[in-house]
């Protein structure tokens, strides 16, 4: 699917290993975008109740930088879903990190506040 689509795949080292990454991604988005953010993609020591923990993942504020450099590039988002999030009985950072994550995308991309 990946190579049928022309799909491009960054591991988070390799995008942390670059300089700008942020504005490198966005720049190769369409005009018109609808984002499915896979929690998985966020490192287990900040992000641990997903469904598939994925070691030396991005830290949640690279993934911020990323949102922000979206909602200050004009594209347009047309909409979004988190996805992955898999409760840890006795453990709340996921759902909390996950519910802020989520109030924080709502409010760059479709309120227009964009710091």
């Amino acid at each position: 699917f990946i190579q049928a689509k022309k799909l491009k795949v960054y591991l988070a080292h390799q995008l942390k290993a670059v300089s700008g990454w942020e504005e490198m991604i966005v720049g190769q988005l369409g005009k018109r975008i609808y984002i499915t953010l896979d929690l998985d993609v966020l490192d287990p020591s900040e992000m641990p109740g997903v469904g598939t923990p994925e070691p030396a993942g991005l830290h949640y504020q690279d993934l911020i930088r990323l949102i922000k450099t979206l909602a200050n590039s004009g594209k347009e988002v047309i909409g979004f879903d988190l996805v992955e999030l898999a409760p840890i009985e006795g453990e709340v950072v996921s759902e909390f990190g996950c519910a802020r994550l989520l109030y924080q995308m709502i409010g760059w991309l479709w309120s227009g506040t964009k710091s």
